[in-house]
């Protein structure tokens, strides 16, 4: 009876052993999946063509503040759409951070959704950046030719210089 007994133990533990290894296996690819899911939709043909001219436009900040047509006419500066429903529109913001973009000109970030879906990204980007609020899609992303999120744009001279859907890809000068 003992040797019975130890034998299902020996046999109940290895069942849980495996299962666990499994159950480590599923987490892990579920991560993959989440980061291909991630990246789906997000290609070159989701952002505008680089040396395309910039579409006119005129938007009101959070600050009060407008921006326009005219801040891109000048020297390079960054323009960050982020959607608030997008897990990886919260690190671009988080890179933005890092890279310490303060200068003047300040970015300008477009910050789409519902308000109760933008507020978590408007609130960290105010200090960072000119944020402007869009409901939908059909506003500013698509004057600037924007589908995928997040997506940044380094414009200057009213043209596009530089296109991805990640930050750290650009080059913004000087890193601190």
């Amino acid at each position: 009876m003992i040797q019975f007994l130890s034998a299902a133990v020996i046999l109940i533990g290895a069942v849980a052993v495996a299962a666990l290894g499994l159950a480590l296996l599923a987490v892990r690819r579920l991560r993959l999946l989440q980061e291909q899911i991630a990246l789906l939709g997000t290609s070159d043909f989701d952002l505008p063509v680089t040396g395309e001219p910039m579409p006119e436009f005129e938007a009101v900040t959070t600050d009060g503040g407008r921006v326009s047509t005219a801040d891109l006419a000048g020297p390079d500066v960054l323009v960050l759409f982020v959607d608030g429903t997008c897990p990886s529109c919260f690190d671009a913001v988080s890179t933005l951070r890092e890279l310490r973009r303060y200068g003047d000109p300040r970015p300008i970030a477009v910050v789409i959704g519902q308000p109760a879906e933008r507020a978590a990204l408007v609130a960290e980007l105010e200090p960072l950046a000119r944020v402007v609020e869009e409901v939908s899609y059909t506003g500013l992303p698509a004057r600037f030719g924007v589908r995928g999120f997040p997506a940044a744009l380094i414009v200057g001279d009213g043209v596009v210089r530089a296109a991805s859907h990640r930050l750290d890809q650009l080059d913004l000068g000087v890193r601190a």
